[in-house]
């Protein structure tokens, strides 16, 4: 694959005009690897007919986001419409909504059609092996890297590349983020952290307080960025659930069965 290629930005038919009014929560995906649309309020959900299928990872906010199947990364709009397309083929792609990183190669890529060149991130900045994108803005990145067996969250500047500010979470979250089980269950959002494992989440705040809500044990848990204030909980032979999440704290909520599109 030429990797110095750009996002290819195509026209796409919008999603099928949705007879709800309710708003948009996110996205979430089914056992079939496809992703669907979720409208609603909380306690009150509709999962709409499926948008994409062969969805292997996603991460999704208020502004859109990026969708990972076997060879392709999506961009996706606000209303979960795919804007944009670029080949990749790689196993291993982490997302947050606004960027995708190469662990093997250190390329950071955005989203933006306004921005059409990798960021490299050094390997010798990172000093060790990222495992999850956190949140990003205007002029910083965050990185969240193992270093040995301890969880490390890395600053690096979004134009130069370089490391700005390191940090360790400590607590339960630093102390096994890096274990073999918990490597897929990561998630960094701008004021917490969260692991997911066979039956909790933890959440770390950016106090370093630290909460924790049981789900039904499974042997496959994942999160996802699903929307601006929700993470996806998926979860081997389990329904899945969202978790909304404010100021004040979170709440779980189990989703229902998909609709079928009209």
């Amino acid at each position: 694959m030429n990797r110095a290629a750009v996002f290819l930005l195509c026209v796409a038919p919008a999603v099928a005009a949705s007879n709800f009014s309710s708003p948009l929560v996110g996205l979430t995906g089914d056992a079939q690897g496809k992703l669907h649309l979720v409208h609603g309020v909380a306690g009150s959900f509709v999962v709409r007919g499926a948008i994409a299928g062969q969805a292997l990872d996603w991460a999704f906010a208020a502004s859109g986001g990026l969708l990972k199947t076997a060879d392709e990364l999506r961009v996706l709009d606000a209303q979960g419409n795919v804007i944009g397309r670029r080949t990749a083929s790689e196993s291993q792609v982490l997302l947050n909504p606004r960027y995708a990183f190469f662990p093997e190669t250190g390329e950071l890529w955005p989203a933006s059609a306004h921005r059409d060149r990798a960021l490299l991130i050094q390997s010798a900045a990172v000093g060790g092996r990222v495992i999850a994108l956190g949140p990003a803005d205007q002029r910083e990145i965050v990185l969240a890297a193992c270093r040995g067996d301890h969880l490390w969250l890395l600053t690096f500047d979004i134009t130069s590349g370089a490391l700005k500010h390191e940090s360790a979470p400590g607590g339960t979250i630093g102390e096994q983020a890096c274990q073999a089980a918990h490597r897929a269950a990561l998630l960094v959002l701008e004021d917490r952290v969260l692991l997911a494992n066979a039956h909790e989440i933890v959440i770390q705040t950016s106090t370093g307080q630290e909460r924790r809500l049981p789900i039904p044990r499974n042997h496959g848990t994942r999160i996802h960025r699903a929307g601006e204030d929700t993470v996806e909980i998926e979860m081997s032979g389990a329904p899945s659930f969202v978790l909304r999440f404010n100021s004040e704290g979170e709440r779980l909520y189990e989703l229902p069965a998909a609709e079928a599109r009209p």
